[in-house]
């Protein structure tokens, strides 16, 4: 549930401007129409889901969510630091977060869904309403961290929930591999 947490609020602040005020994006228009061009503009990480899908079967879920956190980190150094003097940049950062965002949200389904049909209901239920709980929270901090130190500031924000949801995975690797050898699997 703690990987749920960085992606959702990194899209939800995304949203919200879709771009820094004095970046290019601003000749795309404003407010709906900069965020309607951004939308287009993503359609290849969209695109890319159903693949993510196959590769997050193929190399396993916690692999996979690294990979989803990595791309999602990517993006926002880019855009954080580089995309306001460019729209490619922007336009690449904005595919590489949908990437991540969605890889992310298969990663978290496939390892739900491959629970206990007892369980897995429930397990959902709660991954759900703490993704969601966790963008509103995610999107009041980045709205504060704007207000602090603008568009840097934000996806600063955004990457250190990233590094964290990160580090939680990464020592959940390491408990999971501690405990299945001390099993003797």
């Amino acid at each position: 549930m703690t990987l749920g947490f960085p992606g959702l609020r990194c899209l939800l602040g995304s949203m919200g401007d879709a771009g820094p005020s004095t970046s290019p994006a601003q000749t795309l228009g404003s407010g709906q129409q900069r965020q309607v061009c951004f939308g287009l503009y993503g359609a290849p990480g969209a695109i890319l889901a159903p693949m993510a899908g196959r590769l997050s079967d193929r190399v396993g879920s916690s692999k996979f969510n690294l990979v989803s956190l990595a791309a999602s980190g990517i993006a926002l150094a880019l855009a954080g630091w580089l995309g306001g003097g460019s729209l490619l940049i922007l336009v690449v950062a904005v595919n590489l977060l949908d990437f991540g965002l969605q890889s992310g949200q298969i990663a978290n389904q496939t390892r739900i869904l491959g629970l206990g049909d007892d369980i897995r209901a429930r397990l959902n239920t709660l991954y759900m309403a703490a993704t969601f709980g966790g963008g509103a929270a995610g999107s009041f901090a980045g709205t504060l961290a704007w207000s602090f130190g603008g568009w840097t500031s934000a996806c600063g924000l955004s990457l250190a929930l990233i590094a964290a949801a990160a580090s939680t995975l990464v020592l959940n690797w390491k408990n999971e591999y501690r405990s299945s050898h001390m099993k003797g699997e």
